[in-house]
């Protein structure tokens, strides 16, 4: 007996068997579960143990529920068993990533663990989103605090200040984030109105306590800032670098001189703008022709944007040598800082400087340099930080034989205890200059090493500082090869 095989019958139950399975699969998501619901009303009557046994059971029933794996995280982060309930969300990301509320749950989740940069770029998205969420920008702002990214901090809590029931804990926050960011003025005034205002007697109580450490602190919060420096140094070789290396083969000691101060025009949550001027002295006892005075001044800008800073500083500056006018320079720097997180800051910076010689106009000309750096904390000693950064530079003298490129690495180790800071670093540098020495007949190339180490003391109104550096410095030209240590001790005070 011959059958007929009907190809288009079999075609259609093949085709319906495929596409139908994924609706087969959703609608078994969204069966009715017994054992998800009795979860769910254990679950809100906080019996976390009879809850966690039914969304088992539901599991069995539906295992490609991303709702029961949700509501089991949550269970487990009811419980604090944070591992648990991190397995549970992931699986019900996995299942259906949209789910309700789960990035929410996910990112309070990395707020608990204290994975504050995750859950800051979750609940960002969320409040993004969902601009009337005050939860989420809550705890976005909380974990912008947490990083120490104040004006990120800032932005969130003065959306949520609008909230009656967030407003109070908010414009708290906001008046700490002015505080670190150097708006005193409007810290202070926030301060006073929740110690007058607030409900809450323990808001009181912390507002009162940093009005008074505002109060006892103005000079830290002033305006103006004022550093002097005295130091003597010990050098067994003295070099002037300024002009190829005058290389003395004698030791000295110098005595040197710094003040450094700045006053702040304007300053704002996200603007600054700041005068500035630089004076340094230094003496010689023997070799007094390089006896060495620079004076400086210069406006210094920066503008704040989520966490990056770009900042533009602006500096004439005129040296003296031997009492008699040596080096004027124009300067401009513009320099973007990145915090990466809590723990990495990434930097670059352009430089240009227009330099006029008074006495060799040979040496005069520009100078372009190029860098960039990274400084990082260790996560789990904050107290110790590293910091790498490299430079390149084009010196584009009026003589041609002075003109060079050069190219810098430098490394530094800090640790900062709460008495004593340490530091450990290195310079390396390849010069290159662009033509041959007459008088040599050959290209200079120089490589230069130095190495330094300094210790510090904290918490007194005098910093006394040690410092130890040694140098050494291999060139094409045997007569610009040297080595030299110094040895200094400092002095640096805080006005």
């Amino acid at each position: 007996m011959n059958v007929k095989v009907h190809w288009k019958f079999i075609t259609a139950i093949v085709l319906f068997t495929l596409f139908s399975q994924p609706f087969i699969l959703f609608a078994d998501r969204q069966a009715s579960n017994p054992y998800l619901d009795l979860g769910i009303f254990a679950f809100e009557e906080k019996d976390y143990k009879s809850a966690t046994a039914h969304f088992k059971r539901a599991i069995l029933k539906q295992p490609e529920n991303p709702l029961v794996y949700h509501y089991l995280g949550k269970t487990c982060v009811a419980q604090k068993r944070y591992n648990k309930a991190r397995n549970y969300y992931d699986k019900a990301y996995q299942l259906q990533s949209n789910l309700e509320s789960l990035a929410y749950d996910r990112a309070y989740l990395d707020y608990l663990t204290q994975k504050y940069q995750q859950a800051l770029q979750t609940f960002g998205q969320i409040a993004q989103k969902e601009s009337d969420n005050m939860m989420a920008n809550y705890y976005a702002a909380i974990c912008a605090f947490k990083l120490k990214y104040y004006h990120k901090a800032l932005n969130y809590f003065l959306i949520t200040a609008n909230s009656p029931n967030a407003k109070e804990n908010s414009e708290y926050y906001a008046a700490v984030c002015y505080l670190y960011m150097g708006n005193i003025q409007k810290s202070r005034h926030l301060f006073e109105n929740i110690q007058k205002n607030s409900h809450s007697a323990i808001l009181k109580k912390d507002a009162s306590k940093w009005l008074n450490y505002i109060e006892t602190n103005k000079k830290q919060f002033k305006a103006y800032r004022l550093n002097a420096n005295i130091s003597m140094i010990y050098d067994d070789n003295y070099i002037l670098a300024s002009t190829d290396d005058v290389i003395t083969d004698k030791d000295d000691f110098m005595i040197n001189a710094l003040v450094v101060g700045t006053y702040a025009l304007k300053q704002s949550s996200a603007f600054k703008m700041e005068l500035g001027f630089r004076q340094f002295h230094s003496f010689h006892i023997d070799l007094t022709q390089y006896d060495f005075v620079n004076s400086s001044g210069g406006i210094f800008l920066s503008y704040h944007q989520n966490e990056t800073t770009f900042s533009l500083f602006l500096s004439p500056e005129i040296s003296w040598m031997d009492d008699k006018t040596y080096l004027s320079c124009q300067r401009i720097e513009h320099d973007i800082i990145w915090q990466r997180n809590r723990h990495v800051k990434l930097m670059a910076g352009l430089t240009y400087k227009l330099n006029h010689y008074h006495n060799d106009s040979d040496y005069s000309g520009h100078t372009t340099s190029l860098g960039m750096g990274i400084e990082s904390l260790l996560p789990d000693h904050e107290d110790i930080s590293f910091f790498v950064h490299m430079d390149a530079e084009n010196n584009s003298a009026d003589h041609r034989e002075k003109k060079y490129q050069k190219g810098i690495i430098q490394w530094k180790l800090t640790y900062n205890q709460k008495k004593v800071n340490w530091s450990l670093g290195s310079d390396f540098s390849f010069k290159r200059y662009l033509h041959p020495y007459r008088s040599y007949e050959l290209r200079r190339r120089d490589l230069l090493y130095k190495m330094y180490g300094s210790v510090s003391l904290n918490g007194y109104i005098i910093r006394p500082e040690i410092k130890i550096e040694h140098m050494m410095n291999s060139s094409t030209i045997d007569d610009f090869d040297y080595h030299k240590t110094a040895i200094t001790g400092a002095c640096c005070f805080a006005f």
